[in-house]
């Protein structure tokens, strides 16, 4: 995964620096922090798993149906593995958000001016729900040494946040709603663009498809999460959520990187005439050749054409007042 994302920001930094001849935006830059996030986050869990690997390897006896953090970490291990897993909660968060952020600056570059509202709404959104992501991860369970302290783990005091059914729910909620309210933006607000063109809608379906990805993973995560609500000796389940819990965080980065290309074909016709000598005499050959070639770039414009939709209501009522107005001076 982390190969394919740096392809993708490689391909979209080759294309805004050498094939536009543009600075960097801020879009792009804040898709490269995502992906550094992401970096970060898939090296603290690789180093977890290596840990489980390497517990195996020394200890071949060990069940492998069973969970060896549940029966073989030592007390400093479980410690260790709750503190790892509590920093990627928060990873996860920023980069989950700081992806939707990045297509949301996206849409302030490309939209037009008079949509400026509409995406204040949605930026209000995002940043509320992130504090409130934040907030809640935090906060939830206090004191947090409950959260990793290693007696408390079989006790009713212990509070790891992805076992907790209602902070699972919370953050399902918040991440889905905002998900689909950025990409849905372009498909609702096609409708108010005149003459819509080839690329505008391509660039609104794709936005939205792979928002649907993202929707569909996290709908998988939550599922896996509700499934976790204890703890669990089949570790099956807990590779399982994170393996949902990467499709999701993944396809929020694709759907901010992947949606802004549009790819145009171009078909080309060219003709060569030469002189030949026949037997009846000299002739011209025409040789007709052509060409078909695909380029990718980044969208730089959307609906610049969008009519208000509420624009002809506040004609309309100006001129019934205006109509009121000279009806009362007469």
């Amino acid at each position: 995964m982390i190969a394919i994302n740096l392809a993708l920001l490689a391909a979209r930094v080759y294309i805004r620096l050498i094939r536009q001849k543009a600075r960097l935006h801020a879009s792009d830059c804040l898709l490269t922090f995502v992906c550094l996030v992401i970096i970060a986050e898939s090296i603290v869990g690789t180093i977890g798993n290596w840990e489980e690997i390497q517990y195996l390897a020394e200890h071949p006896s060990f069940p492998r149906k069973f969970d060896p953090f549940v029966l073989g970490f030592s007390p400093d291990m479980q410690e260790t593995y709750l503190k790892r897993l509590y920093g990627i909660l928060f990873c996860n968060l920023v980069a989950l958000y700081a992806a939707k952020a990045t297509l949301l600056v996206f849409f302030y570059e490309v939209f037009p001016q008079r949509l400026r509202a509409v995406l204040h709404f949605v930026a209000a959104l995002i940043l509320s729900t992130f504090i409130a992501s934040l907030i809640a991860t935090s906060f939830w369970c206090l004191p947090r040494k409950r959260m990793w302290d290693p007696s408390e783990i079989y006790s009713n005091n212990f509070c790891a946040l992805r076992l907790v059914t209602g902070y699972n729910v919370m953050l399902f909620t918040m991440h889905t709603v905002t998900m689909v309210a950025v990409v849905s933006l372009p498909m609702v607000l096609l409708r108010w663009v005149p003459g819509r063109r080839g690329g505008e809608v391509a660039f609104a379906l794709s936005t939205s498809g792979f928002g649907a990805v993202s929707v569909v993973a996290s709908i998988v995560t939550f599922h896996y999460m509700l499934r976790m609500s204890v703890i669990s000796l089949d570790p099956s389940l807990k590779h399982a959520a994170t393996l949902s819990v990467l499709a999701d965080q993944n396809a929020v980065f694709w759907a901010a990187c992947l949606s802004v290309f549009r790819v145009r074909g171009r078909r080309k016709e060219s003709e060569e005439v030469a002189a030949v000598a026949t037997a009846q005499g000299k002739g011209l050959v025409i040789k007709v050749e052509n060409r078909f070639s695909v380029t990718v770039e980044i969208v730089s414009e959307w609906g610049h054409d969008w009519k208000d939709p509420w624009e002809r209501g506040r004609e309309q009522y100006e001129r019934m007042n205006l109509s009121a107005v000279t009806s009362s001076n007469r």
